[in-house]
């Protein structure tokens, strides 16, 4: 008999207005039974559930595209996304993953092949105003942080929270003492900085200075050892890029710049220091180097020699010659793929260069080039003349500091 009576499964499109009206309901029910409240809760729970299963599919079957596409259409038609934003720090930790899973699952969701959640975002912008804000809540920052990832998928959204006044907040967030929260919020402004990459260059380039002022003294000068790795590491990833080649110029043309990752290849953790040489190398293979900068580097020079005697160069070795004898634009990309073995013989050679070019034009000229190693006259015993000296170099406790004057 109870067979008789069971409950017809419900579609897709009422599993959303369900969901919508239960959200609505609990928001203005101010006054009511425990026990009743209890099973609207319940109900709804079961409902986010049943969503989440329409979208990913269960055990025993696979999503049906055409219920998918129901649901989605009916997701966005009306504000069921807003109520499910607001509502969740009313939810309890497992409906708050189920809508999670259901609003990231959304965003690639397409209907007569169009993405309806960016249109619905765009025209809804304030909600990213929300899940932004929402890591000033410790208890909500986790979830609002994951569903600001998924929104930023679409170009026009990054685009809105870039240019929003969130992105100064970044750089609060980032320090957050909570290490979930703060490796949170550092995917979040990793997403919004490496996803669309010309959006980003855009953005970089009208907003270099005040960006990499904040960046330089909130995040790279940290004292917070998470907060200098994942800055340190996103600035290397964020130069490297070929769309932000303007900008990478413009940074490694700056004494200040190169001031702070000189005394980040200091700190005392590893990964730091190797993070920081990434970026530290773009300097050294600049090839217009500000007369400043070429100073420094010159003055520098034994200590920099000595410095990177800890380095490892055995691997590499016999592509050395090759390396130093190649045309001038291979210095950048070399040292890129081969990483710190090949760059550290460079740096010997293009140091001993720059120290020879100071003493005989006295800096009138600071463009180095790998020209200076293809004169005749050089042999290859020049080159492993160089490797044996640097081999023998040590760091000494005159090295603890750089010359900046």
């Amino acid at each position: 008999m109870k067979g008789l009576f069971k409950t017809k499964p419900k579609t897709p499109t009422e599993l959303v207005i369900s969901t919508r009206e239960l959200l609505t309901y609990a928001d203005k029910t101010t006054e009511i039974r425990e026990r009743k409240r209890e099973e609207k809760v319940a109900e709804l729970n079961k409902t986010i559930l049943e969503m989440r299963i329409v979208l990913y599919g269960s055990d025993q079957s696979e999503p049906n595209a055409d219920a998918c596409e129901q649901l989605t259409q009916e997701f966005f038609r009306e504000d069921t996304f807003r109520l499910l934003t607001t509502s969740l720090p009313k939810l309890n930790l497992g409906a708050r993953r189920d809508v999670t899973n259901i609003m990231a699952n959304l965003q690639r969701q397409r209907v007569n092949s169009r993405l309806i959640a960016c249109k619905y975002l765009e025209d809804n912008l304030d909600l990213m105003d929300i899940l932004i804000s929402g890591y000033e809540d410790c208890d909500i920052a986790l979830t609002y942080g994951t569903i600001s990832r998924e929104c930023i998928r679409h170009q026009s959204i990054a685009k809105y929270v870039l240019n929003s006044g969130h992105m100064k907040k970044f750089f609060i967030y980032l320090q957050n003492p909570n290490f979930d929260i703060a490796s949170d919020v550092q995917a979040t402004f990793k997403e919004l900085l490496t996803r669309h990459k010309a959006t980003v260059a855009e953005f970089l380039s009208t907003n270099y200075d005040w960006f990499f002022k904040e960046y330089n003294s909130q995040l790279l000068e940290s004292t917070s050892y998470i907060t200098k790795r994942h800055a340190v590491k996103l600035l290397g990833d964020v130069l490297l890029d070929r769309t932000n080649s303007s900008v990478m110029v413009r940074y490694v043309s700056s004494l200040d710049n190169m001031r702070i990752l000189m005394n980040l290849l200091r700190d005392s953790n590893k990964t730091i220091k190797f993070e920081s040489f990434h970026v530290f190398k773009l300097f050294v293979a600049n090839q217009q180097k500000p007369a400043e900068i070429t100073r420094v580097l010159v003055s520098n020079r034994s200590k920099l020699l000595r410095f990177f005697a800890d380095f490892t160069l055995e691997k590499d070795m016999v592509l050395t010659y090759f390396l130093i004898k190649a045309p001038q634009f291979l210095l950048f990309y070399s040292v890129i793929v081969f990483g710190p073995a090949l760059l550290l013989i460079c740096l010997c050679m293009l140091l001993k260069t720059l120290a020879e070019t100071d003493s005989k034009s006295d800096h009138d000229d600071c463009v180095v080039c790998l020209d200076d190693f293809n004169d005749e006259d050089d042999d290859e015993s020049d080159v492993y003349m160089d490797l044996e000296i640097y081999n023998d170099l040590k760091i000494g406790a005159d090295d603890h500091t750089w010359s900046f004057a």
